[in-house]
């Protein structure tokens, strides 16, 4: 074992430095075994499980598997697909910076596997209310009273945006349910006293874009619909069949 663990290593500190990567596996072997019980040498293969180790530049996640799937692992490390006829799965995945994930209808979400990022559709109208925010994935639950109780005070914030009047109650034929903590409509009043906060303003900011990234601002757009030519249209449009008609009517007599 001392051999081949030397020998391996000369190989691969030759070979990195000259860009080659390296998977390194065995057959079912009997290292783990050396001796039978009757003190003879053991040359039969045992059934304990070998390790692989693969050394790149590019970082691996490697799960437990089967022989007939280290030829697929070879294959997939170097974007090679296997043939059909390979009933193996490849072992190692490479891990990335970032995985970016979601459903239809709510957030994109970004995790770098220690936070998330949220990101939730803009026009929240026919959506339930969140907030975007960046958690720790290690959270399973609430932050706790005593969590948020001993988190120390930020420094004054200046915000500029749309001052919004409390909307209680929900959406229409949604109500909210503080219970659940699900929310469809900016209700600051209840939604303060489920989460025990006091002496809170009646009212909420919509905050404008200040280019600051996120959370970012300025989602709300105030924007009035300009229908006049519309409305020339139709009464002059009605004005001229009703003076058709008048004429129709007159000829008649």
């Amino acid at each position: 074992v001392e051999t081949t663990d030397r020998c391996v290593r000369e190989v691969v500190e030759a070979g990195r430095p000259n860009g080659y990567s390296f998977v390194i596996i065995a057959d079912h072997g009997n290292a783990d075994k050396a001796l039978n019980p009757d003190g003879t040498p053991n040359t039969a293969h045992s059934t304990n499980p070998v390790p692989m180790i693969v050394i790149d530049d590019r970082p691996f996640a490697l799960r437990n598997g089967i022989l007939a799937d280290v030829a697929p692992t070879i294959l997939d490390l170097w974007d090679i697909a296997p043939p059909i006829e390979m009933q193996g799965q490849p072992l190692a995945r490479a891990r990335r910076d970032a995985v970016l994930y979601g459903y239809f209808g709510a957030a994109v979400n970004v995790s770098d596997g220690r936070y998330t990022y949220h990101r939730f559709p803009a026009d929240l109208r026919q959506q339930e209310i969140y907030q975007y925010t960046v958690m720790p994935t290690h959270l399973n639950a609430r932050f706790t009273p005593a969590e948020l109780s001993a988190a120390p005070p930020g420094d004054e914030t200046q915000i500029t945006g749309l001052l919004r009047l409390s909307e209680p109650g929900g959406a229409f034929l949604r109500a909210n349910d503080p219970g659940a903590d699900r929310w469809y409509s900016r209700d600051v009043a209840a939604i303060a006293a489920a989460r025990g906060l006091h002496d809170i303003a009646p009212y909420f900011i919509d905050a404008d874009a200040d280019g600051s990234g996120w959370p970012r601002g300025g989602l709300t757009v105030i924007r009035f619909h300009n229908s006049h030519l519309v409305y020339a249209i139709t009464w002059f449009s009605l004005a001229a069949l009703l003076s058709g008609g008048l004429v129709l009517v007159w000829r008649a007599k």
